[in-house]
């Protein structure tokens, strides 16, 4: 018996061509954005190949999340935390892909903000 670690399989074409579909669509959504995020993530796991996501954090920036979201159609909401902390998230579909933009602030930090 022997294995071929060169050639990717079929799982492995469908992943690369999942995470190639990922980073087009991510370097469009920073070429069109006014929010730049802190960090972004781009996945498409093994376990489940054919479903990529695209990832944007902003640091302590909600009106940042908001922003994004509203160029490019994402669905956001508010929730607090268990620790206290305000998750503003958006997320939605961009190409096929699933986008999501997040950020954590303290309760406080949100309400000055208000």
């Amino acid at each position: 018996m022997t294995i071929n670690f060169i050639r990717p399989g079929v799982t492995g074409q469908t992943q690369r061509a999942s995470f190639m579909a990922a980073l087009s669509l991510a370097e469009t959504l920073l070429a069109e954005t006014t929010a730049i995020p802190t960090h972004l993530h781009v996945e498409a796991t093994e376990w489940s190949p054919m479903t990529p996501t695209v990832r944007a954090y902003f640091h302590h920036d909600p009106a940042a999340v908001r922003e994004f979201a509203n160029q490019f159609f994402l669905e956001v909401a508010d929730s607090v935390r268990a620790d206290g902390l305000v998750q503003t998230e958006a997320s939605g579909r961009r190409d096929g892909i699933a986008v999501q933009a997040w950020a954590l602030v303290r309760v406080e930090d949100e309400e000055m903000a208000a």
